[in-house]
């Protein structure tokens, strides 16, 4: 990835951060969840799954915390990148107005 990609990312996660969208939550059944998302790595017996909305820009399974909408977030800097065996890794900082004084 060049500089210039790196830079193009980082902007469109940001606008997408700064759209001020509500994030929600929903419990889905396991076949409705494998019809809109890949489930080859949940575990056997699981019969409903916790799916996050974020606006209408991203919906995907869950187990962890989240805000509630995401200009709680503050913003992101993608701190590195790189690419090997066919997969592009982004390393990034979650940007708290806290952390931007102090960083």
């Amino acid at each position: 990835m060049t500089d210039s990609e790196v830079i193009e990312i980082e902007n469109a996660v940001n606008d997408a951060i700064f759209s001020d969208l509500n994030v929600s939550e929903e419990m889905i059944s396991l076949a409705e969840t494998t019809r809109k998302f890949n489930v080859s790595r949940l575990p056997e017996g699981v019969d409903a799954i916790r799916v996050v909305h974020i606006g209408e820009f991203d919906s995907c399974h869950c187990i962890s915390e989240h805000v509630g909408n995401t200009s709680e977030i503050g913003h992101c800097r993608i701190i590195s990148h790189d690419y090997k065996d066919g997969v592009v890794r982004l390393r990034y900082k979650l940007m708290t107005p806290y952390n931007h004084l102090t960083s």
